[in-house]
């Protein structure tokens, strides 16, 4: 993707942005791009997942604050990712999780 390109998908999201008033008016540019990444350059695809992840955090604070990392580090003694070698038809990279 053309450096042009990004910046005018960030332009457009900033726009929509700000006509969503229920959303944060500064989201960084940066934040906006992985949103993006995450939805393959999808403008609408990125709007509704921004729209459900900040909708999520003011409604559940509880799930995005105050997290014990302790928790998450015996998650991970715990449990063990193996990525598989190929990615999916449609780009997916599996995991597959073991539990000890």
């Amino acid at each position: 993707m053309s450096e042009e390109k990004a910046d005018e998908d960030i332009k457009i999201i900033k726009e929509w942005i700000s006509k969503q008033p229920h959303l944060p008016q500064n989201i960084h540019d940066i934040m906006i791009q992985r949103f993006l990444h995450v939805c393959n350059h999808s403008i609408e695809k990125t709007k509704t997942l921004m729209d459900l992840f900040y909708t999520l955090r003011s409604q559940a604070p509880e799930i995005f604050d105050n997290r014990d990392p302790m928790q998450r580090q015996e998650v991970l003694e715990n449990i063990e990712f193996i990525p598989m070698p190929k990615l999916t038809k449609e780009n997916y990279k599996i995991f597959v999780s073991i539990e000890y």
